[in-house]
């Protein structure tokens, strides 16, 4: 961790420290002569992309970064530096991509409308955006949350009747409050801690739950200390389970005798034999429904005219994300949710899963689940975040994983030890994980209920309410 991000991560963030931060600089917006209805062409060039011709293997894996609308979907930070393909100098000039420079502000204009990100380098994206490359004297991350403000407006002068698109010139035209840049820095002083929070939480957790799945796969799929406790004893399969080499591990027994016992008696805890099924000898291959608990038969669908009629603050979830709120649960516990219907694979093979706790309503498109005997809802959520399972999933056009299928899945069960070991070690990591996206949904509140103020100019009302 950087200097900024651990001064980042010490941030005591509350409501009334933004409060504070808003009680400082709060005159310097006050004045709405300081704002001035601006054409965005006046501010910035609006830039589209374009997409070389995909048959042309020597147009892409250049060391150009392209960016297209999918590579935002689902993508939590202000800043992006490269997506999920490159292209080359060649493609870009055979296409109508260009190469636009750092602070530039991406905005898909098209499937969807209104995604936002700010370029971390020089990058290129393709036709489904309009960036805005600033002139001088504009500040990128003012634009990235006026943009991500105005999003509803710009949908609105939207066209088209299969995809709806902004096209470059109504962006050009359209015509936004904005104010000087001083006022600008002060919104992005406020605005940015949060922010930089949120990002480092979500960080924080994508670290940790990488570090599980390597375990897990380390343990349960590739087998490593078992495999190294056959040709060296406790010794090699301390040194597969901690990555630590022969003389580190003699550093630990003398530095820290506690710790090594503890790393022994985890390595002690594996079998030293695979057998003739290629399972570790204690283990057994059982399936996915004798080790998870299905409670499918609580599930309740809301139509969309229904939940308009219930709105609340509990999250009500389908196939893949959170649809809407509602003010009732219906589900109170941890869980691991897994696509049932529509869409239910990723490119990968792996299904779409949530992970779940407290207050819940989950309708009729994703399976609700926790583990069960020794396997907890952790482990089978990395379980299945590393398993395809294209060949349990049926339909060509709505695909669908039925819970008979979805039972029958291969799960390798290692003995109750290592289970319990396994799901210990990994506890505090999920449960750092629900602590911290939890502050990240109190500051995304915090955020959203200042934005529209301070992008109005009303400083003094967000900090009187």
């Amino acid at each position: 961790m950087n200097g900024r991000d651990a001064s980042v991560a010490s941030l005591p963030i509350t409501f009334y420290n933004i409060i504070d931060e808003i009680h400082k600089r709060w005159d310097l917006g006050k004045n709405m002569n300081d704002w001035k209805l601006t054409r965005l062409s006046d501010v910035a060039d609006i830039i589209g992309g374009g997409t070389p011709k995909s048959s042309e293997d020597t147009y892409f894996n250049g060391d150009i970064s392209w960016i297209t609308p999918k590579d935002l979907s689902g993508y939590n930070y202000r800043y992006i530096s490269k997506g999920e393909r490159n292209i080359t100098e060649l493609g870009l000039k055979n296409s109508s991509a260009k190469l636009l420079p750092k602070g530039s502000v991406l905005f898909t204009s098209r499937a969807p409308i209104g995604y936002v990100a700010i370029a971390k380098n020089e990058l290129a994206t393709n036709q489904g955006f309009k960036s805005l490359v600033l002139k001088e004297g504009h500040i990128p991350e003012f634009y990235y949350y006026l943009l991500k403000h105005n999003v509803p407006l710009l949908e609105a002068r939207s066209t088209g009747s299969t995809f709806k698109e902004i096209s470059g010139q109504v962006l050009k035209d359209t015509e936004l409050k904005i104010p000087n840049y001083e006022i600008q820095k002060n919104i992005v002083d406020i605005l940015s801690p949060i922010d930089e929070k949120i990002e480092l939480n979500t960080q924080t957790n994508q670290t940790l739950e990488q570090i599980a799945q390597a375990i897990f796969k380390s343990w349960f799929v590739d087998f490593e200390p078992v495999k190294a406790k056959m040709q060296g004893g406790n010794l090699a399969a301390m040194e597969a389970i901690s990555g630590k080499n022969s003389e580190e591990l003699h550093r630990l027994q003398t530095e820290n005798p506690t710790e090594y016992q503890k790393l022994w008696a985890i390595a002690d805890a594996f079998p030293d034999e695979i057998g003739e099924d290629g399972v570790p000898v204690g283990w057994e291959v059982t399936s996915f429904g004798e080790v998870s608990e299905c409670f499918d038969k609580r599930r309740i669908p809301l139509s969309k005219h229904h939940r308009a009629k219930r709105k609340g603050n509990i999250p009500y979830y389908g196939a893949t994300s959170v649809m809407d709120y509602v003010d009732e649960s219906i589900f109170d516990d941890i869980y691991l949710l897994i696509g049932e219907d529509g869409s239910v694979l990723k490119e990968d093979g792996t299904p779409f899963i949530q992970y779940i706790w407290g207050k819940s309503w989950v309708n009729n498109h994703a399976h609700v689940l926790q583990g069960k005997n020794g396997v907890s809802t952790e482990q089978l959520m990395i379980f299945m975040s590393l398993t395809n399972i294209k060949a349990y999933v049926t339909g060509a056009v709505q695909m669908k994983l039925n819970q008979a299928n979805m039972n029958s899945i291969p799960f390798i069960k290692a003995n109750n030890e290592i289970n319990d070991i396994f799901n210990k070690l990994i506890m505090d990591f999920y449960k750092n994980v629900r602590n911290l996206s939890d502050e990240n949904k109190k500051l995304i509140s915090i955020r959203d209920l200042l934005l529209p103020k301070l992008l109005n100019g009303d400083l003094l009302n967000a900090m009187d309410n």
